[in-house]
């Protein structure tokens, strides 16, 4: 079994990991996690590919914040070529009670986001039949489906704001854009809540 670190010595030894993984859901993982995990949520097969995607076979330290998904997550990565190097103990929590700084995935509402459009590339991830209210000026359509294939295109100099219909599914592409080292912020409320602060569209 990989062993179980106190925040403290996981802090010290996950540098030698190839990757950090939060396994708990996305919402969760947005409000606080380690600095320098990513959100892989544990959820059937789609783990295993989400895994892949980001990664070759290499070292992964673990957060347990269930220790049965903890357990589960590092029987399949074992099973199919992974190490897990090491499991932070106690999770997220036992991180905060250390007295460790936590990060969150950034977001700004439509009134915020504004007068900043000139910082971000704009990546519109809703579907075609979606967009009869418009788009946010200058925004880039990636439909989530497509995100995939495109963010290896992506430019990794770029900060981008996702945004789609209400901030839920741009949530999911600002932390598949992160997995990738790329930074980006959500649009708070998505184009919904934009065209209802009587913010300009096209």
């Amino acid at each position: 079994m990989p062993e179980r670190l106190s925040p403290q010595a996981f802090q010290e030894s996950s540098r030698a990991c190839g990757l950090i993984v939060d396994l708990r859901p996305l919402v969760a993982f947005a409000r606080a996690h380690v600095p320098g995990a990513i959100s892989v949520p544990f959820a059937g097969d789609a783990f295993l590919a989400w895994i892949a995607d980001v990664t070759p076979p290499t070292a992964i330290c673990l957060i347990d914040d269930v220790p049965l998904l903890t357990e589960s997550a590092s029987s399949v990565l074992a099973a199919n070529g992974y190490q897990v190097a090491f499991i932070l103990e106690g999770g997220t929590r036992a991180w905060a009670e250390a007295g460790l700084p936590l990060e969150m995935l950034p977001e700004l509402s439509p009134e915020e986001a504004a007068p900043m459009l000139g910082e971000f590339t704009v990546l519109d991830v809703r579907e075609p039949w979606e967009k009869t209210i418009g788009a946010i000026p200058g925004s880039r359509a990636v439909p989530l489906s497509q995100l995939p294939e495109e963010v290896r295109s992506l430019d990794p100099g770029a900060t981008y704001l996702m945004a789609c219909r209400s901030g839920v599914r741009s949530l999911h592409a600002q932390a598949y854009v992160a997995r990738h080292g790329l930074r980006a912020v959500n649009l708070k409320g998505g184009v919904m809540l934009w065209d209802l602060s009587g913010l300009p569209l096209e």
